[in-house]
């Protein structure tokens, strides 16, 4: 897993240095259709797993109990930033 983060940061890092070369701004068209095509097989490696198709229904409950926690927990983070900065005299 680290080495895919690794290659990640540095290949962000030679996009960013060639922002600029035509050749590399259209690799975003190449990877939209790609991401597509990720999504087309995962999703059919899912559908054609009977054990997951079988739980679907606690997998959607454990992420449907995730995505509120997440959302309640950047809640809570936004509502206490706001409070410690009005108490610094920062402006809303």
């Amino acid at each position: 897993m680290l080495h895919i983060l690794l290659l990640l940061c540095v290949s962000m890092g030679i996009g960013f240095l060639l922002r600029q070369v035509r050749f590399v701004s259209r690799f975003s068209e190449a990877v939209q259709y790609t991401v597509y095509a990720m999504l087309l097989v995962f999703g059919l490696t899912i559908g054609s797993n009977r054990q997951v198709m079988s739980r679907l229904g606690e997998y959607g409950l454990q992420a449907t109990l995730i995505a509120v926690a997440g959302v309640a927990g950047s809640i809570l983070a936004i509502y206490l930033y706001n409070r410690i900065y009005e108490r610094k005299g920062g402006k809303s």
